[in-house]
């Protein structure tokens, strides 16, 4: 980053996260993606002002959504 001239960068989650959206059965979505997001957050406090991340969201419970939402901006970091 440093020679590219990048000073922050946001972090698209795992091929698990993005095949977790895909699934039309919201456990299996649910499950898929919350193991490599926790991986994402720790990795990414390691220099948390330059490296930040997206939640990828999945839309089988609206409701469930906007918690989740909520929690990875809350207790993650999440900035999109």
């Amino acid at each position: 980053m440093d020679i590219e001239g990048i000073d922050v960068a946001v972090i698209y989650g795992t091929a698990a996260a993005r095949c977790s959206c895909t699934t039309t059965r919201p456990k299996v979505a649910a499950a898929a993606g919350a193991r490599p997001q926790r991986l994402d957050a720790r990795l990414l406090r390691l220099q948390p002002e330059r490296l930040k991340f997206r939640r990828p969201a999945r839309f089988h419970d609206i409701g469930e959504c906007v918690k989740e939402a909520r929690r990875a901006v809350r207790e993650l970091g999440a900035v999109a």
